[in-house]
């Protein structure tokens, strides 16, 4: 970056301090010696450019002429790196584990956005801001809930766990318990072009069109399946899961599934695809990121420990993005039963993180799971809330400025 070049005479000379010369207007009736105007020069002009399209580069997008939103969203993506490091903690010291958040709506109010948590012994919490929850039960409370999903197409949450239970529910409460044909116990799920997908134990691979009617598939192995998503630009299926397992389906297909090998026995845990142009992280055990814009190259990368990787790789549990291309990952330093919750940020597309620790420090928090709201901010305030949440109840929530 550079300051304006221009001959003396040319500048307003010191306008910004000592050796910080600004623009100046040129003024031809200035008699007896007419006001030159500044003039603009390839050198300064190129100068500007590129630091701006270095900036863009720099959280891994590609330049485009026609997204005049780019260098925003790199401003947001800042802001909302310096809140989440300094995510304050809520609750705690609850009964119940948290397992899994997601965004979503409220069917009565579906212009506004709903966070869904799900846990163990059938509980269920939601929230507009992260701030304030609503407690409520699934219709069986004996069960461990760990896959939930928004389901746009029918306006109902779907969520999933134990022995292959599913239910469906208009705001987090009041759940009806649907047929599985399976008792697979299931990991997760997601939503994409109108489809379902729910994965879990044994290779377990359902989809359903309705909520109510569930398919079973085959992604070809045995291995537990812990995450699935959709990914409109490729308009493809992607699911992941232990033994370094990673499968592909196109988007209207579901039935034949093509193998990605990494060449790892990674358990992958995660994986995260960002709705502007595709790009797509995966996270898993010992610290390993896969990155990848098509499917077909993945970059791999690990996460470092906030102590530099001195007692051992971090185990990460979840990733999401913001629209701000942000990419926020949530995991355990070095072991599930003793390690400290970490958050990691990156904004290259998972070429480099930087750690964060929850300002509350709590070494059985346990952070399992993030989500992002994503309602249209014009009629929903909480647009850009990040929400995480854990063992013993416990949340981290962090506003988007």
């Amino acid at each position: 970056m550079q300051r304006i070049v221009n001959p003396p005479g040319r500048v307003d000379a010191d306008k910004y301090g000592t050796g910080k010369d600004g623009f100046q207007d040129g003024d031809p009736d200035n008699l007896p010696l007419p006001i030159l105007p500044s003039t603009m020069q390839s050198d300064m002009t190129n100068s500007w450019t590129e630091e701006i399209a270095a900036t863009v580069e720099s959280t891994g997008s590609e330049l485009d002429a026609d997204d005049v939103h780019q260098m925003a969203r790199c401003v947001h993506g800042a802001v909302e790196r310096l809140a989440i490091s300094n995510m304050p903690t809520l609750g705690g010291n609850g009964e119940e584990n948290m397992n899994t958040v997601r965004h979503g709506r409220d069917q009565f109010d579906p212009d506004r956005g709903l966070f869904l948590v799900v846990g163990s012994a059938g509980r269920v919490w939601a929230t507009e801001d992260g701030a304030v929850f609503e407690t409520y039960a699934w219709f069986d409370q004996s069960k461990e809930i760990t896959a939930l999903v928004w389901y746009p197409t029918i306006t109902r949450w779907v969520a999933g766990g134990q022995d292959g239970a599913i239910g469906l529910s208009t705001n987090g409460d009041n759940w009806v318990e649907q047929t599985n044909p399976k008792s697979d116990g299931l990991q997760a799920m997601a939503y994409g072009n109108g489809v379902v997908v729910a994965v879990g134990a044994n290779g377990c691979l359902l989809t359903t069109t309705d909520g109510t009617t569930w398919q079973p598939q085959s992604a070809g192995t045995s291995e537990i399946l812990r995450q699935v998503t959709y990914n409109a630009t490729l308009d493809r299926w992607f699911v992941v899961g232990d033994q370094g397992v990673v499968r592909w389906s196109d988007g209207g297909d579901l039935i034949t599934w093509t193998t990605i090998d990494l060449l790892v026995t990674t358990r992958f845990r995660s994986i995260a695809t960002r709705a502007s142009d595709g790009m797509m992280i995966i996270v898993g055990d010992e610290g390993e990121v896969y990155a990848s814009k098509d499917g077909v190259t993945w970059d791999a990368n690990v996460v470092a420990s906030v102590d530099g990787g001195a007692n051992g790789a971090p185990i990460l549990l979840d990733v999401a993005w913001t629209r701000a291309g942000l990419a926020i990952a949530v995991g355990i330093e070095h072991s599930l039963a003793t390690g400290a919750s970490r958050f990691w940020t990156t904004t290259d597309a998972g070429k480099t993180w930087n750690a964060h620790k929850p300002t509350f420090d709590d070494p059985d928090d346990r952070q399992r799971s993030v989500a992002v709201a994503d309602s249209p901010r014009s009629v929903d305030p909480n647009n850009g809330v990040v929400v995480t949440i854990g063992a013993g109840e416990r949340v981290h929530h962090s506003w988007r400025m």
